[in-house]
């Protein structure tokens, strides 16, 4: 099994590339282009006489080069990735989903599959969303995946003994209206609000009118400029109002975001 740095190739190929053209070159994006289709075209040694784009054609066990690139600590390159969108074995990449996986692997298997529009994998990606092994990064990713699956039962379900993070409470946010998803929503709003601003556009985007009440709430609890902007765009857009007035002068984010509009109206009229 060759395992071969393509990234590391491709560098190097660049290196060459740019100084035997350096006449023709100006820095545009034809110029970018000339460089990939040249290399992804071009046979090496080092790839046993295939070029980028015909490496992996005939690769028997692509996964199996996957792991070995993980065991050799080789970066992946897109090649590969391509081939394994393509050829890769839909039941083995989902048996690879388990959180003790590095962060990267799992994020090249979720967009493999997502690739494959897989939906065996619906159940693992679950599991990783609410696993405390795995990093936001990859939570965000099971979440976005997961998005156009009907999978409200099976968040509940995991909800009744987990906490519902931001992952969870984001792909909740896409789910069809449900008293318990509002209530799990507002009370992680109220418990976030470090976060409210984030948690704030969750309610907003689930559109359950009732979280106004809890909206307001966390209004009178926040002291920064952006979460009390944030919250009062999640109230007015859920159709409530908006009365209590604060003095943000002061705030660095007001401050920053109060130039920046002033600049920019200089620059209309200009």
């Amino acid at each position: 099994m060759l395992i071969v740095d393509i990234d590391k190739l491709f560098k190097s190929f660049a290196t060459e590339y740019i100084k035997e053209n350096k006449e023709k070159i100006n820095g545009g994006e034809d110029d970018a282009e000339s460089l990939y289709t040249a290399f992804q075209n071009t046979h090496f040694a080092t790839l046993n006489g295939k070029t980028p784009l015909t490496f992996y054609q005939d690769c028997d066990d692509l996964i199996a080069v996957l792991l070995e690139h993980f065991n050799q600590n080789v970066p992946v390159s897109d090649y590969l990735i391509e081939a394994l969108m393509h050829h890769g074995d839909e039941d083995r990449l989902t048996e690879l989903l388990s959180d003790d996986k590095p962060e990267d692997l799992l994020l090249i298997l979720i967009e493999v599959l997502s690739h494959q529009n897989s939906k065996k994998c619906v159940n693992r990606l679950i599991a990783l969303l609410f696993s405390q092994n795995c990093s936001e990064k990859v939570k965000d990713s099971c979440a976005e995946y997961l998005e156009d699956f009907d999978v409200l039962d099976q968040l509940l379900s995991y909800c009744e003994n987990q906490k519902a993070n931001p992952s969870v409470c984001y792909l909740l946010s896409k789910q069809k209206q449900n008293s318990t998803v509002s209530k799990i929503l507002q009370t992680e709003f109220l418990n976030n609000l470090d976060r409210a601003q984030e948690y704030a556009s969750y309610l907003e985007n689930y559109g359950d009118e009732s979280a106004v009440e809890i909206l307001q709430k966390g209004l009178t609890m926040v002291n920064d400029y952006v979460s009390f902007k944030e919250i009062s765009i999640a109230i007015e857009a859920l159709g409530g109002t908006v009365s209590e007035k604060r003095d943000f002068t002061t705030d660095k984010n007001y401050i920053k975001i109060h130039e920046a509009s002033k600049n920019e109206h200089k620059t209309d009229n200009k």
